[in-house]
């Protein structure tokens, strides 16, 4: 660990910085689920927690007790809820082609050496 950094402060302000990214990820998609009125159902969450039990085999009695011990439901939660928030920009976004800058300035000083 220390290799990769040698100064205390840059682990910190690495750890600073993704801490703010997730901050504001999870605020993000909150609001957009706010917003246009996005909510996971029990029937979507009870299903989540059933295909978590058969994958490790375990009843859905024993999966949700393990999962509130370790304060993890509403983790499950948040995270249908965001997959359900990207699903819906993903269908709802509209895409539009653009040329990138760098291929319009080649282009028109090809074109423009050419006439030289």
């Amino acid at each position: 660990m220390q290799d990769l950094y040698p100064d205390p402060a840059s682990l910190r302000d690495d750890y600073m910085k993704a801490g703010e990214r997730m901050v504001r990820q999870t605020l993000l998609i909150d609001a957009i689920a706010k917003q246009e009125v996005i909510e996971v159902s029990d029937a979507e969450f009870d299903a989540e927690i059933e295909e978590m039990s058969k994958k490790y085999n375990m009843t859905v009695e024993q999966t949700k007790k393990a999962l509130e011990e370790q304060g993890m439901l509403e983790n499950i939660k948040f995270g249908l809820l965001e997959k359900k928030v990207l699903n819906y920009i993903v269908e709802n976004s509209q895409v539009k082609e653009v040329e990138k800058a760098e291929e319009k300035e080649d282009d028109a000083s090809a074109d423009s050496g050419g006439a030289n």
